[in-house]
């Protein structure tokens, strides 16, 4: 995936990772697998809580079961 790519050779472990147009929340969920930390920046509503949606559930899922994209639509 384009995100863990991006995160992994952009920062190190507990850098913090700005994305000044978060979406749905893909950098921030890469971010969390990766040990780093993140500012997330979105003006949409909808997109907003579909971020935090993502993001919620990352943090309470263990890595070795996270969810495929397909579960959380």
């Amino acid at each position: 995936e384009w995100a863990n790519w991006l995160v992994t050779r952009a920062s190190q472990p507990m850098d913090t990772v700005l994305d000044p147009f978060m979406g749905s929340g893909t950098v921030a969920v890469s971010c969390i697998r990766n040990n780093r930390r993140f500012i997330g920046i979105e003006k949409d509503e909808m997109y907003c809580n579909q971020a935090i949606g993502r993001i919620s559930l990352e943090r309470i899922t263990p890595p070795d079961v996270a969810p495929s994209p397909r579960r959380l639509r």
